[in-house]
C-alpha cells in the first residue's frame, strides 16, 4: 500500500495562528474545506463553472488486525474534529474504522465490546482462534455498538468497498437503507474467504461478495476506489514507520494489552500527520481541545 507522498500537501504550509485570532465557540473543530479549497469552489460558483472540486475524504485501507491501529488513529480525531458530516471511505478493516467513526461510537468501548466478545466465543482457547467465528463476532459487535440510525448516519456519507464476483469487480455501497443494511455491507467488505464463516463469500443485496481490499492485497496498492485520486487523507497501517517492529501476521490474534498497544501507535500516527500538515487540506483552522486553537469554523463537508 502506498505511503502518504509529500506532494499531496498544500504549497506553503499555512502559519498556525494564535489563540486570540478570531475566537469562536469552544468545541472542536469540524473537519471542511480549508481555505484554498473554499475559494476554488467560490470561484466556479461565480464563473458559472458545472463542475467543482469534489469534497475531500478520510480512507481507511485494509490490514487484519491493524483495523485497531487505523481506530487509534480514529480516536485522536474524534478528540479534536467533529467527524460527523465528514465524507469516509473504508475497505475490510477500513470500512469498520468508516463506520465506527461516522456514528461516534467510543474506541474504547469497542475495544471492551471485542474482547467481551472474544471471551464469550472463547477464540484465544480455539486451536484456530478466529477461524469460522469471525464473522459471527463482528455482526454480533456491530449490532451491539452502532446506534439504531446508524444507516441514516452514514448514508451517502460512508462509502463501504467490496469486491463482487464472479468478475473480481470493486465496487462502493453508500446508499444505506437501515442499520442492518449498514452492517451487511460491512460484512462483504471485510469477508475474507473461508476464514470468516468457512465460506468463500457472502451474499448482500443479491450479490456475492468476498473483501473489499482483495484487490489491494493481490496488488500491494491502494485501489483508486479507496484513494480517489489522490483526493483523501489516507490511514494505511504501512505508512507507520513505528509501527515496523509489530508487523507480523496480519490476520493473528493478538492479546489485549498488544490490541492497546496498536491503538496508541494509531493514535500517535494521526497527531504527526496533524503535525506534518496533512489535515491542513481539509480544514486550516486548527482547533485542539485543552491547549486548542479555536477560529471561526469555516466550510465543512454536507454543510
Amino acid at each position: 500500500m502506498r505511503p502518504l507522498a509529500s506532494s499531496r500537501r498544500l504549497a506553503g504550509q499555512a502559519r498556525r495562528p494564535t489563540a486570540t485570532e478570531g475566537s469562536a465557540p469552544s468545541g472542536v473543530a469540524r473537519l471542511g474545506w480549508g481555505t484554498d479549497s473554499r475559494r476554488r469552489v467560490e470561484e466556479a460558483m461565480l464563473n458559472g463553472d458545472e463542475e467543482a472540486p469534489p469534497p475531500l475524504k478520510l480512507a481507511f485501507g485494509g490490514g487484519g488486525i491493524y483495523f485497531w491501529w487505523e481506530l487509534g488513529c480514529i480516536q485522536w480525531l474524534s478528540e479534536h474534529y467533529d467527524l460527523r458530516k465528514t465524507l469516509m471511505v473504508g475497505a475490510s478493516g477500513g470500512a469498520l474504522a468508516a463506520t465506527l467513526a461516522a456514528t461516534g461510537v467510543d474506541s474504547e468501548a469497542a475495544l471492551e465490546s471485542a474482547h467481551r466478545l472474544g471471551k464469550q466465543y472463547g477464540i484465544w482457547e480455539r486451536p484456530l482462534g478466529l477461524m469460522g467465528v469471525w464473522g459471527q463476532i463482528v455482526r454480533e459487535w456491530l449490532e451491539e455498538l452502532l446506534p439504531e440510525n446508524a444507516g441514516e448516519l452514514c448514508r451517502d456519507r460512508v462509502e463501504v468497498l467490496v469486491t463482487k464476483l464472479p468478475f473480481l469487480e470493486l465496487a462502493s455501497i453508500s446508499d444505506f437503507t437501515s442499520k442492518a443494511d449498514l452492517i451487511d455491507a460491512n460484512i462483504a467488505s471485510v469477508h475474507v474467504p473461508f476464514f470468516m464463516d468457512g465460506q468463500f463469500s457472502t451474499l448482500t443485496r443479491g450479490e456475492w461478495c468476498i473483501d473489499g481490499s482483495f484487490q489491494d492485497f493481490i496488488t500491494s496498492s491502494n485501489s483508486d476506489l479507496l484513494t480517489c485520486g489522490g483526493n483523501t487523507v489516507l490511514f494505511d497501517y504501512l505508512q507507520d514507520s513505528y509501527l515496523a517492529s509489530e508487523r507480523a501476521d496480519f490476520m493473528s490474534l493478538k492479546e489485549y494489552d498488544e490490541v492497546k498497544k496498536l491503538m496508541d501507535l494509531g493514535y500517535r500516527h494521526a497527531q504527526r500527520l496533524y503535525d506534518g500538515g496533512e489535515f491542513d487540506r481539509f480544514d486550516s483552522s486548527m482547533c485542539r481541545q485543552g491547549w486548542r486553537w479555536r477560529l471561526w469554523p469555516q466550510w465543512s463537508f454536507g454543510s
